[in-house]
């Protein structure tokens, strides 16, 4: 009975632990950074411009 009560404590501890690292924040692919210097990130080109390159 003391393996059973183990053994669902585990599954719910690696559900868990799935459900942290799947719903994690978003990274920005584009640095913050890079960000604030510009109020369009890219040039009339389209290429992406950024001052610390």
């Amino acid at each position: 009975m003391k393996s059973l009560f183990v053994n669902r404590c585990l599954a719910l501890l690696v559900v868990c632990a799935a459900l942290l690292f799947a719903w994690g924040d978003v990274a920005q692919a584009y640095p913050y950074y890079a960000q604030s210097n510009y109020d369009s990130p890219r040039e009339a080109t389209g290429k992406i411009v950024c001052a610390n390159c």
